[in-house]
C-alpha cells in the first residue's frame, strides 16, 4: 500500500462493498509509515511505523489508512500454508534493523516487483522473526501465471489506472479477444484465484471508481468535480449518485464522516 495525504476507511468503505475473495485467510500488516486502525473481532489496535499485526481471518479486518505519507505491505496465506496464528489477534514490533530490511523489501516491490520469489522470502523471514509464519523456499513459493492471466494484469492494471478515460467493456474485449460474457467470466475467476475484492468486470470497475473516489474526498481541498473526472464520472452529479446507489455519504459528507469514525475508534 502506498497513499499520501489520504485516509482510507474500512468502516465508511464496506457500507458500500462487503469484501470478497478466500475470506478465511490469515493475513500479517506490517506498517512502515503513517498510521493504521486495524479493527477486529470488536477490538481496535491503533498501529505505528515497525508495528505487526496478524489476524486469523481477513474478513474480519477493517483497516484505516492515514497519514502524509502511508506505507504498508500485507501477506495473506491460505489456513495451514504459513502456520496458523495462535489467537485471533497477536501483535509485534520489528526491531530497527527489521524495519530497514521491511523498507527494503517495500521499496523493490513498489519499483518493479521482478524477483518476486526473493523479495517474498524475505518477508516471510521478517514474519517468522516475530512468531508470524513459517518460512518457505524460494521453489517453494515460484509459481508461473499462465499467459492469459499475465495478459488480464497487464490489461486490468492499464484501465483501471486510468479510469479518468472512462473504460468500457467493448475496450477490454477488443484487446483480449473475448465476448462480453466471456470477459465477465474470465474477469470473475481471476478476481476468485487471486483473492482481489471483487467479482466480474463491471464490479471490479464500480468498486475501483467509487473506493478511490470516496478516498480522495479524504484529501485537503477535494472537490467532487475534480474527483468525479479523476474516477471516470462525467459530472459531480453522476459520482454522488453512484455513491448513494452504494449507500455511502455525499461526496460533501465523506471527509467529516472519516474524521467522526477515527475520533470514536480512538476513544473506543
Amino acid at each position: 500500500m502506498h497513499n499520501a495525504r489520504v485516509v482510507n476507511e474500512d468502516l465508511l468503505l464496506q457500507r458500500g462493498f462487503a469484501r470478497a475473495g478466500k475470506l478465511s485467510r490469515r493475513s500479517m500488516t506490517v506498517l512502515l509509515e503513517g498510521e493504521a486502525r486495524l479493527s477486529a473481532y470488536g477490538d481496535h489496535h491503533w498501529l505505528a511505523p515497525g508495528d505487526v499485526v496478524v489476524v486469523e481471518g481477513r474478513n474480519a479486518i477493517q483497516m484505516r489508512q492515514a497519514g502524509e505519507r502511508y506505507a504498508s505491505f500485507a501477506l495473506e496465506w491460505e489456513p495451514g500454508w504459513l502456520g496458523d496464528p495462535s489467537a485471533r489477534i497477536t501483535r509485534a514490533r520489528l526491531d530497527a534493523r527489521a524495519v530497514d530490511e521491511a523498507r527494503a523489501i517495500w521499496s523493490a516491490l513498489r519499483a518493479s516487483g521482478d524477483d518476486a520469489e526473493r523479495l517474498v522470502e524475505g518477508v516471510l523471514a521478517i514474519g517468522h522473526g516475530v512468531g508470524a509464519c513459517t518460512k518457505k523456499t524460494r521453489d517453494e513459493l515460484r509459481e508461473d501465471a499462465p499467459p492469459r492471466a499475465q495478459k488480464l494484469t497487464e490489461t486490468l492494471d492499464r484501465v483501471l489506472s486510468r479510469l479518468d478515460e472512462q473504460p468500457m467493456m467493448r475496450d477490454l474485449c477488443e484487446e483480449i479477444g473475448v465476448s462480453p460474457r466471456q470477459l465477465n467470466r474470465i474477469v470473475r475467476d481471476y478476481n476468485a484465484t487471486y483473492a482481489f475484492n471483487a467479482g466480474g468486470w463491471i464490479d471490479t470497475r464500480n468498486r475501483r471508481r467509487l473506493l478511490f473516489g470516496a478516498t480522495f474526498m479524504t484529501a485537503p481541498h477535494a472537490t467532487a468535480a475534480y474527483v468525479a473526472g479523476v474516477v471516470g464520472y462525467r459530472s459531480p452529479t453522476a459520482f454522488a449518485r453512484a455513491l448513494r446507489r452504494a449507500g455511502l455519504p455525499a461526496p460533501s459528507e465523506i471527509a467529516r464522516e472519516v474524521e467522526r469514525l477515527g475520533h470514536d475508534t480512538r476513544a473506543q
